[in-house]
């Protein structure tokens, strides 16, 4: 059985999620999970240390990442808003998703 750090231990509020799901095996979701969040990130406060993150790993992404000088996702298309993640319903449902798959884990361990 994997050793991953205690939710009732007095360091909880400190472990990250993603550092717990790393711990408790399940690798692929916290990074997975961790995009997402930076993709937040950048959704709320613009170009910063999330969004070079993001550009650093942009070809591995799930979602677009406007890169540096692009103007548009979609070439052509006239109602598209101007931010650095594309943003659509996959996007969304995929956020509840993790947030699930998270839960699900998260639960099964403090049983």
């Amino acid at each position: 059985m994997k050793q991953y750090q205690s939710l009732d231990s007095p360091e909880r509020r400190k472990l990250r999620l993603k550092d717990y799901l790393k711990q408790s095996g399940n690798v692929e979701l916290a990074e997975t999970f961790n995009d997402y969040q930076l993709a937040i990130n950048v959704l709320k406060h613009g170009k910063g240390r999330s969004y070079r993150q993001l550009l650093a790993k942009s070809s591995e992404l799930e979602f677009k990442v406007k890169r540096e000088g692009d103007n548009f996702f979609f070439e052509g298309d006239v109602s598209e808003v101007s931010v650095l993640i594309d943003v659509d319903d996959q996007f969304v449902r995929r956020c509840a998703t993790l947030i699930q798959e998270a839960s699900s884990i998260i639960s099964s361990n403090t049983n």
